[in-house]
């Protein structure tokens, strides 16, 4: 009786403790705010949010850890992490991942110029032998991104992006209206009234999640955040979170 009662008591102390509960580790994208960024110092953002819902709804854990898109990409391709966010899918970038069944969310990427520009309803054709500044690594779409006519400035943030625009080193940015109007209410000083949008890129882009081809149990690990995607879905989380970030 004295063994038994040990042994209940050991498992109570497991389970008071959390101890065999799930934690897995994705890369968290450091600099896309709001969509996924560092903020108070800690990752924050609508991503973030939902990468973290849908694991909770199938009781694991995630540890983000934050690090530039193009570093995050690389440690999940080469199989160092298991995945990561915000990916878009190309035929150029389809080999090297494995993709969820569904998008976290839909975007289309903008033209932006100085506010001086009269010019409007820009296309992908109008950028050819212009100089056009894109965040290094981010994928807009196959068209642009195969396009050798457009002259590409990379730049490590939309941040530095948009001060090399107003700097005069570029014609154009491309980035997208919830990073750029985060970054008008948070560098007001450097930005209002500053930047105006000149087109688009005519495309919708679908934003993933992406799981690692070669890290242990990945496949495993996507299939269990297309449960949890599916179960915030449709109880309602999800949509809960796009109104907070909206």
């Amino acid at each position: 009786m004295c063994k038994l009662r040990i042994w209940i008591f050991t498992l109570w102390v497991l389970s008071a403790s959390g101890c065999g509960a799930e934690t897995i580790t994705i890369a968290a994208e450091d600099a896309w705010y709001p969509f996924s960024g560092m903020n108070n110092g800690k990752i924050e953002g609508y991503s973030v949010d939902v990468v973290r819902a849908a694991f909770a709804a199938v009781k694991i854990d995630v540890k983000f850890e934050p690090i530039p898109y193009a570093r995050c990409l690389h440690l999940v391709k080469t199989g160092q992490l298991l995945g990561c966010f915000n990916t878009t899918r190309t035929s150029l970038m389809e080999p090297d991942y494995l993709w969820t069944r569904k998008p976290m969310f839909t975007i289309t990427p903008t033209i932006y110029s100085r506010s001086d520009s009269k010019e409007r309803d820009l296309t992908i054709s109008d950028l050819e032998g212009k100089r056009v500044i894109v965040t290094y690594e981010y994928e807009y779409g196959e068209a642009f991104d195969t396009d050798k006519k457009i002259i590409r400035d990379e730049s490590p943030t939309d941040v530095s992006a948009f001060r090399k625009l107003l700097a005069g080193r570029a014609d154009y940015v491309i980035s997208y209206g919830k990073i750029t109007a985060y970054l008008l209410r948070n560098y007001s000083r450097e930005f209002s009234g500053k930047i105006v949008a000149v087109g688009n890129l005519n495309i919708k882009e679908d934003v993933y999640t992406v799981f690692s081809k070669t890290y242990p149990d990945s496949a495993r690990y996507m299939e269990l955040y297309n449960q949890g995607f599916d179960i915030i879905s449709k109880n309602r989380t999800l949509a809960t979170i796009e109104k907070k970030w909206n």
